[in-house]
């Protein structure tokens, strides 16, 4: 259940979304306006398959990522799953940060991801800076 101030938090954030200026698209996708909505670090991260040294390789900054719904999760209603596009998990978006885009989600509002930054020298939870856009 979505307490007062989430409610108050989410609603205010809707309402600005019309007004919000597109960010340029990842290369892949110029054809469609993107809108910056959050850069965050991956929750969880010292978990999942990012610290991999197979995988760890092959993260570069810019790289598209995919965000999965996981309204089953046991901790968190509001999960969303980052991942690699070849299936590898990197954790999940803070559920400080997740309930607007757990609501846009469901809604099947489309939204993308590309990993900010990567820096394998720091604390594990620092790890991967990642950004979401909704594709207009």
């Amino acid at each position: 259940m979505i307490d007062r101030r989430s409610f108050l938090h989410s609603l205010g954030l809707t309402a600005l979304l019309p007004f919000a200026v597109g960010c340029k698209a990842p290369a892949e996708a110029k054809a469609k306006e993107m809108v910056h909505l959050l850069t965050t670090f991956v929750a969880g991260f010292q978990y999942y398959d990012g610290m991999k040294e197979e995988v760890a390789e092959t993260l570069r900054e810019g790289a598209e990522l995919v965000l999965r719904r996981e309204p089953g999760n046991p901790h968190d209603e509001n999960a969303i799953e980052v991942l690699t596009l070849e299936g590898f998990k990197l954790g999940y978006l803070p559920r400080a940060d997740n309930t607007v885009l757990a609501a846009m989600a469901d809604q099947a509002i489309q939204l993308r991801a590309e990993l900010t930054a990567v820096d394998i020298r720091t604390e594990p939870w620092n790890r991967a800076l990642v950004s979401v856009y909704q594709t207009i």
